[in-house]
């Protein structure tokens, strides 16, 4: 899933200003991801599915400072965070579409959905069963979960790049 960790690679360190490492891809597994943020977004075209991102809130605060241009300490409301990480799963899918049209395939976006709590947990349907996982940590070993899943019913030469 090269075509995940590049666009999370290049959304985090020209939006976001940090370089994050990510760890090698995984299948992703069970029908649940859970998080201080977890934001969400679907799509629909050649391909169905979701991507999903997941952070601990002291990444969450990290991150949409960085976004607003702003420290940390100036950060007020939840809302702004829930914001950012919304516009952040966004920002991924939309560098994802784009890889994907310089393949010819088409890909329409969902808005995202973000939820902000202690242990939030997204769960989803169970056909959501193809994908990758893979955590990107950053230079104070925080992670950022970053799954994309694919519905089971494409056919395989409707598949979009690997």
């Amino acid at each position: 899933m090269e075509f995940l960790i590049s666009a999370v690679k290049e959304v985090m360190e020209t939006m976001a200003f940090m370089e994050m490492t990510p760890g090698d891809p995984k299948e992703p597994h069970g029908f649940s991801l859970v998080g201080d943020v977890v934001s969400t977004i679907g799509f629909t075209g050649m391909e169905s599915g979701i991507f999903l991102t997941s952070v601990r809130m002291e990444l969450a605060r990290k991150i949409t400072a960085n976004l607003l241009g702003i420290e940390e300490e100036e950060l007020t409301d939840n809302t702004e965070i829930s914001d950012a990480m919304g516009e952040l799963t966004n920002m991924i899918a939309g560098n994802v579409k784009n890889l994907w049209a310089g393949e010819g395939l088409k890909m329409d976006l969902s808005v995202p959905m973000v939820m902000a709590g202690k242990d939030m947990e997204a769960r989803f349907r169970q056909s959501l069963v193809e994908g990758a996982a893979v955590d990107f940590t950053d230079d104070e070993g925080r992670v950022l979960r970053v799954e994309f899943r694919l519905g089971e019913s494409l056919p395989e030469d409707r598949k979009g790049p690997r």
